[in-house]
């Protein structure tokens, strides 16, 4: 690598950009369950950022209910922060539109009883 090149990526690496700016994509859209109700707005190759809490021997658990056609998929299960009390969830753009994504806190096997939580974000792909 030339010293010209290293020399630059010192800088930006030194100036607190963030890892996403440097690649060259958008950094991701945080959020959490104070955001609920909120307007999102999301653009391809930018991930959605949910932040939960979570209590690992409550017995609930975050669901994610699904619209028929979603314009953000989720990447593969929560990540679970036990110690810390909180999961996240990850979204990927998957299409322009606009899509109603609505998350519960229910016991999973406990159909009758009410969630103890919900959250929801009107997100929008652009």
């Amino acid at each position: 690598m030339n010293r010209t090149l290293a020399a630059s990526l010192a800088v930006l690496l030194l100036s607190g950009c963030s890892s996403f700016a440097i690649i060259g994509l958008p950094s991701p859209v945080r959020v959490d369950d104070g955001d609920s109700g909120e307007d999102l707005k999301v653009v391809h190759a930018q991930q959605l950022v949910v932040r939960l809490p979570y209590k690992a021997d409550s017995g609930y658990e975050w669901m994610l209910r699904e619209p028929p056609i979603a314009a953000v998929k989720p990447e593969g299960a929560p990540r679970q922060h036990k110690e810390e009390g909180f999961e996240v969830w990850t979204f990927t753009p998957v299409r322009d539109g606009t899509q109603y994504l609505r998350m519960e806190y229910p016991k999973p096997n406990d159909y009758d009883a009410a969630p103890a939580g919900t959250v929801s974000f009107n997100v929008t792909v652009e």
